[in-house]
């Protein structure tokens, strides 16, 4: 997780900070509550910038370049169902047009979710804080 994240020790000192914030006691095991404090502070001390990145990183994994009719690169019907595929996800079309309305606020399927639609509904949810 603290991986995926993008919140693993880069530097050898970064890695002794992180050690010693998780195991205060030097006794070889981390507990929940020091992993999750360690985490908290982490996440608290990305720049926007790098939430921004990551934002444009997780929306170009779904958009695959179409764009709608005001030119947007958007998250498209066809590129849902293309990520269900992977996934090997049985998802009916009616769920993910109920996703991609829910995302875009109702404003049509074939309009798509743009990036600012994909960064509302993604910190709504908690995954972009």
């Amino acid at each position: 997780m603290y991986r995926a994240q993008g919140l693993a020790p880069r530097t050898k000192p970064e890695m002794d900070e992180f050690i010693e914030t998780l195991d205060p006691d030097s006794s070889g095991y981390v507990t929940y509550p020091h992993f999750l404090a360690l985490c908290a502070l982490q996440l608290k001390s990305k720049t926007d910038e790098t939430k921004e990145e990551e934002v444009e990183t997780a929306f170009n994994l779904f958009a695959h370049g179409q764009v709608n009719t005001a030119g947007v690169q958007v998250i498209s019907l066809n590129d849902l169902r293309a990520v269900a595929r992977t996934l090997k996800e049985e998802v009916s079309d009616d769920v993910l047009k109920a996703m991609i309305l829910e995302a875009n606020g109702g404003s049509g399927i074939s309009r798509g979710v743009g990036i600012d639609d994909f960064r509302a509904i993604m910190t709504r949810a908690g995954v972009f804080q």
